[in-house]
């Protein structure tokens, strides 16, 4: 089968996606700086690109490690394009750069959703509250808004001199610009309150002091939500509107759902029960608003469904998350007449531990947290600590006897088959 709009280009700024495939933020930025995670982060990232996807984006990079950062990691000064940690960073662009993929990062403000270390600021918010688990969140003033504004212009410039051809905002999933769009938590009674028009005004300086300090050619990407997902939450047609003020600024913006707090039920993780796609309508909606380039995540594991979002023109280009991770060469794959041989997303939160399946609680085998984001179900490699090959090769060739046919076993017998045995499967 052919997918004629899945491969064809598309111009977004001044860059050209080599095909309509990105790769969504999933390895957090600063993880690099985790000897014991590091490599696995730039395998992940690499093997994105490598199989084929038009653009790749890093993961969450909080844009400060005082009031930004939803969980503790080693703090980058922006302000210092130089040294280790720049290098780090740098090496995720090279990586995804040198197979012709457009190499983003995602900057990221949690906001409300910050979980405060000792010494540290309550979290910030557009209006004060007491969360359910009884951390107090500031109403942001001014000066506070003034300064995250420019933290975002820093973070942008400085992962511009790393070697990033753009950058992707988070304004979604509750975190502190889709705090201030969102109803369901701006109840401020100033001018950055009430209208769409005043809900928009703070992210949209957010926009605004990136753009100026980056200049035109640097892509700049919004991550929106379509909607909120609970009632009183903000919905596609506002969406759609904001979008429009973004014209100007932005160069696309893709669309998700959902809240960080409460990611199932509001579809931020779709399950396995929902549709495949399950964001496209959202998506679409929005795509009514606005001539720049809309792209949606959610729910698309295969090229078919892929191919059909485009087909219907809901969308403009697709964004893969957890698929990439079951099966990053899907890009290749579809490409070259290889559909049965792509792995799809079950969707069954092995991925991120602490599943609603495990009850949300998340096994404690004697590993950080950390390193057991991006397991999968149906790729054994995704999260091995060395890579497959660096395993020494067999001296020689032996007869092997897989004794049961199922998913494991088959693959038990691909991997020794692939290293050079005679398999017999039974």
């Amino acid at each position: 089968m052919s997918y004629p709009r899945l491969f064809s280009p598309l111009n977004v700024g001044t860059h050209t996606m080599k095909n309509r495939i990105m790769c969504a933020p999933m390895v957090f930025g600063a993880v690099v700086f985790f000897p014991s995670i590091a490599p696995r982060a730039y395998r992940k990232i690499e093997a994105a690109a490598r199989g084929g996807a038009g653009k790749v984006c890093v993961g969450e990079t909080s844009v400060n490690s005082q009031d930004a950062e939803r969980m503790p990691f080693p703090p980058i000064d922006f302000r210092t394009p130089s040294g280790p940690e720049f290098e780090a960073i740098s090496r995720y662009a090279q990586l995804i750069k040198k197979h012709g993929a457009i190499a983003l990062i995602e900057l990221s403000h949690a906001g409300g959703e910050k979980k405060p270390l000792p010494g540290q600021p309550n979290p910030w918010g557009p209006t004060a509250y007491v969360r359910a688990d009884g951390q107090q969140v500031e109403a942001m003033d001014q000066a506070m808004m003034d300064k995250v504004c420019r933290d975002f212009a820093t973070a942008a410039v400085y992962m511009r001199e790393a070697g990033f051809d753009g950058v992707l905002v988070h304004a979604g999933h509750g975190w502190l610009l889709s705090q201030f769009l969102s109803p369901l938590w701006n109840k401020r009674t100033d001018e950055y309150g009430g209208s769409l028009e005043n809900r928009a005004r703070f992210p949209l300086a957010v926009f605004k002091a990136i753009r100026e300090a980056v200049g035109p050619d640097f892509l700049l990407e919004a991550r929106l939500n379509g909607r909120d997902g609970v009632p009183g939450g903000i919905e596609a047609d506002e969406v759609g509107q904001f979008v429009q003020l973004l014209e100007g600024i932005v160069d696309t913006v893709h669309i998700s759902v959902g809240l960080y707090n409460n990611p199932v039920v509001t579809n931020e993780f779709s399950s396995m029960f929902a549709p495949r796609a399950c964001n496209a309508d959202l998506a679409a909606i929005v795509k009514e608003y606005t001539s720049m380039p809309v792209g949606v995540v959610g729910g698309i594991n295969s090229p078919e469904v892929a191919e059909s979002i485009l087909a219907e023109g809901k969308a403009d280009y697709v964004v893969l998350g957890r698929q990439m991770i079951a099966d990053p060469d899907l890009p290749k794959k579809a490409a070259t007449g290889r559909e049965r041989e792509i792995r799809r997303c079950l969707r069954c939160y092995t991925c991120f531990p602490g599943s609603p399946e495990a009850g949300y609680v998340i096994p404690d085998d004697g590993r950080p947290m950390i390193e057991k984001v991006g397991t999968c179900a149906i790729n054994p490699v995704a999260n091995l600590a060395v890579a497959l090959e660096e395993f020494p090769r067999p001296a020689g060739s032996r007869k092997v006897l897989v004794v049961g046919g199922g998913p494991a076993g088959m693959q038990a017998a691909i991997t020794a088959a692939d290293r050079g045995h005679q398999v017999t499967l039974v």
